[in-house]
């Protein structure tokens, strides 16, 4: 999942832009999540596109996009009890954000 987005974010950069990784605790209603931030520099998503952009076999790339790598993050973050979204601003930066439950002591 996190391949994909990065991936994804390197796809959209320009030259001398940036794809920044990021992690922190958060607590969202008393419950300990690991937030994981995915943010590139590229030139943003449309707001028009951003209702559609998880949706399977939605694409936006010319070549080589099947439509399928964001659909699939989403079902892998659902599938751990996470949430998935992302904040676009055109001609600035993309973040998707992905909660996920921490773990407790005794998980392995």
């Amino acid at each position: 999942m996190l391949i994909n987005l990065v991936v994804n974010g390197i796809d959209a950069v320009r030259a001398g832009g940036s794809v920044a990784l990021t992690a922190r605790r958060v607590n969202d209603a008393g419950r300990p999540r690991i937030a994981i931030l995915v943010t590139d520099t590229g030139p943003g998503i449309p707001p028009d596109l951003l209702p559609r952009i998880f949706e399977p076999f939605f694409t936006t790339k010319s070549e080589g996009g099947t439509g399928r790598g964001l659909a699939i993050c989403r079902d892998i973050v659902r599938a751990h009890e996470g949430q998935i979204q992302v904040d676009s601003k055109v001609g600035t930066a993309t973040t998707f954000t992905i909660q996920l439950p921490e773990a407790g002591r005794d998980a392995r």
